[in-house]
């Protein structure tokens, strides 16, 4: 493959990276169950949330994040399942896509903290975007009370 054509899918695979907080955060909010809890709005509710995990599914592999594609394929068919329940539920139906859409958003996370990371390994850090990806992690069972030496002590 040609320097061209390499540059150009590299720019298309950065774009759809950079489109992935608004992709994930649309799928975040059709998640939330709707007020009503016939099963009409709950129908509705599982087939706009496997629309777009179709979406997700279909395009992530292509731009090259593969994760992207398989966990979304997950939620798209734990919707298609919920959807073919005899006795279908609001509660039944959030129940089932929580845990999905928590997996997709997770596999987001992570490629846009890589992304971050290998961004700085590679690129001057310029301060010109109002954008700020922040990470917060708990999962440490013991904090230092004294940072590393050079490391200010509110990081």
């Amino acid at each position: 493959m040609n320097d061209a054509l390499q540059d150009k899918l590299a720019l298309l695979r950065q774009s759809y990276r950079d489109q992935l907080p608004a992709k994930i955060n649309e799928v975040i909010e059709a998640a939330r169950p709707p007020a009503s809890g016939d099963e009409a709005g709950t129908r509705h509710y599982l087939e706009t949330l496997e629309g777009l995990a179709h979406k997700l599914a279909g395009s992530g592999a292509t731009f090259g994040f593969p994760d992207i594609s398989v966990t979304a394929r997950l939620l798209e068919n734990g919707c298609e399942e919920t959807l073919n329940l005899q006795e279908l539920s609001l509660q039944v139906a959030a129940d089932a896509v929580e845990p999905l859409v928590k997996a997709l958003q997770k596999v987001v996370d992570d490629i846009l903290v890589d992304a971050v990371a290998q961004d700085a390994e590679t690129e001057p850090v310029e301060h010109t975007s109002e954008r700020v990806l922040l990470l917060i992690s708990d999962d440490d069972e013991e904090v230092e009370e004294e940072p590393e030496e050079g490391i200010p002590p509110w990081v």
